[in-house]
C-alpha cells in the first residue's frame, strides 16, 4: 500500500488495489512529472492527493459495511452544466432558491462520507476538517476568493465528489497538462460516474438531501455519462459569450497555476485557456449530436437581463414546478458572488478577433451575444 506520506513524483503505486485509483493516479504522475512546482504547490499537490486517497479508502469500507445505499434512489436530478465561468454558479443557485430543492455544500463535498453516526458529531468534524482546507487555499490563494467567493456552506461545484478515483477533469488547468482529461474520458470516465452516483446516494442518505440541484461545469464533456446513470435528470447548458469567459478564467487559472508551477505566464495562460475552450466545445457540441441527447439550453445574459421569464421558461422546459416566484433576495445575495479582481482580454493576450472566429459556429448555433 502507498505511504503517502513519503510521496514522490515517481509514478510507482503498483501496491495501490484500486484500479480506478491506481491508473489514473499514474497516468497523472507521468503528465506532471516534467513540470517543475514550487514549494508551496508541492505541499498542495500532496495535501490533495491525500485527500483523495484517504476518501478512496472511506467509501471502499462505507460501501462494503452499508448495503443499502446502492438501492437509495436519487430523485430526478437537475444538473447545471457550460464553460467554466459562464454563469453556472448564478443558475446553480437560483434554481436551488425558486424550485425549492436541496445543493451540495462545500463542507458536504470535501467530506462527503461520514466519521459517525451521531450527526451532530459527525456534522461538526466534517465541517472542521473542510475549515482547515479550505483555509489553507484562503490563506495561499487569496485573490481566488475575490474571483469566487466561497463560504463552508456555499454551494458549490460537485467536481470534488470525483476525488475517490482522481476523475477530476479540471487539473488540466489547474497543472497546465494537456492530456489528462483526455485519458479519463477515454478510459475510466464509465466507472468513474458509476462511483459519482454512489456517493451522491451516501450524501443524500445521510444528510437527508432529497431532490438535487448539481453543478459542475465539466459536465459539459460527459452529458451522455449523466444520462446513463440518471435517467430521468434534466441538464441545463448554459452559453455565455467565449471572450468574456475566456479571459475571465484565464484570470482565475493564472493565480492558480502562478501556486503551483514556476515560470508561469499570463499569455501562455491564456491561449491554453482559449484553446482548452474550444476543444471543450467541440466536444461537447459532438456527443449532443451522436447520442441524440435532450438537453436545456440558456443563455447567460438572458438569465441576467430577465432572470424571472427565463427562470419560467426553464420551468416549463424540464416540467419542474417554481415554489418561489419572487427570487429578489436570492438574485441580490449572488451579485455579491461577482468577481472583485478586474480582467481583460488583452492582459492574456487573447485576440478578440481570433475568438469570435474559432468560436463563431457556437455562438450562432446557441444566440450567444458578444458582451465586449
Amino acid at each position: 500500500m502507498i505511504n503517502l506520506n513519503k510521496l514522490k513524483f515517481d509514478g510507482s503505486f503498483h501496491e495501490f488495489d484500486n484500479e480506478i485509483f491506481k491508473n489514473n493516479l499514474n497516468f497523472l504522475f507521468s503528465e506532471i512529472s516534467s513540470k517543475e512546482f514550487t514549494f508551496l504547490g508541492k505541499i498542495g499537490i500532496k495535501v490533495l492527493f491525500k485527500q483523495c486517497y484517504n476518501q478512496r479508502q472511506r467509501y471502499t469500507k462505507y460501501i462494503a459495511n452499508d448495503c443499502d445505499v446502492k438501492n437509495y434512489n436519487i430523485q430526478t436530478p437537475i444538473f447545471v452544466s457550460g464553460l467554466p465561468r459562464s454563469g453556472t454558479t448564478y443558475l446553480h443557485n437560483l434554481l436551488i432558491d425558486v424550485f425549492d430543492r436541496d445543493g451540495l455544500h462545500f463542507w458536504e463535498l470535501c467530506e462527503p462520507i461520514p466519521y459517525s453516526n451521531k450527526k451532530n458529531i459527525d456534522f461538526r468534524l466534517r465541517k472542521v476538517k473542510s475549515f482547515l482546507l479550505f483555509l489553507f487555499y484562503r490563506i495561499f490563494l487569496p485573490k481566488l476568493q475575490k474571483m469566487h467567493p466561497v463560504q463552508i456552506s456555499s454551494y458549490e461545484e460537485c467536481w470534488h465528489l470525483f476525488k475517490i478515483n482522481l476523475g477530476i477533469y479540471n487539473l488540466d488547468f489547474q497543472y497546465n497538462i494537456h492530456n489528462y482529461g483526455k485519458w479519463i474520458s477515454e478510459n475510466t470516465i464509465e466507472k468513474t460516474y458509476k462511483e459519482y452516483k454512489n456517493m451522491l446516494k451516501i450524501i443524500s442518505k445521510t444528510n437527508n438531501k432529497k431532490k438535487l440541484v448539481l453543478k459542475c461545469p465539466e459536465h459539459m464533456l460527459f452529458h451522455k455519462n449523466l444520462k446513463e446513470n440518471f435517467p430521468d435528470c434534466k441538464i441545463i447548458w448554459i452559453h455565455r459569450d467565449p471572450l468574456k469567459v475566456i479571459a475571465s478564467y484565464s484570470s482565475m487559472t493564472y493565480q492558480i497555476q502562478k501556486f503551483f508551477l514556476k515560470n508561469i505566464t499570463k499569455k501562455t495562460v491564456g491561449e491554453y485557456v482559449k484553446n482548452k475552450y474550444l476543444e471543450m466545445i467541440n466536444i461537447s457540441i459532438k456527443n449532443r449530436e451522436l447520442n441524440n441527447l435532450e438537453l436545456y439550453d440558456i443563455n447567460y445574459l438572458d438569465l441576467k437581463i430577465n432572470p424571472k421569464d427565463t427562470l419560467k421558461k426553464i420551468s416549463d422546459k424540464i416540467k419542474v414546478d417554481i415554489k418561489n416566484e419572487k427570487p429578489t433576495q436570492v438574485i441580490s445575495n449572488l451579485k455579491k458572488l461577482k468577481s472583485k479582481k478586474p480582467y481583460s482580454p488583452d492582459e492574456f493576450g487573447i485576440n478578440k478577433k481570433e475568438v469570435y472566429q474559432n468560436f463563431k459556429t457556437y455562438m450562432d448555433q446557441f444566440n450567444i451575444k458578444k458582451e465586449f
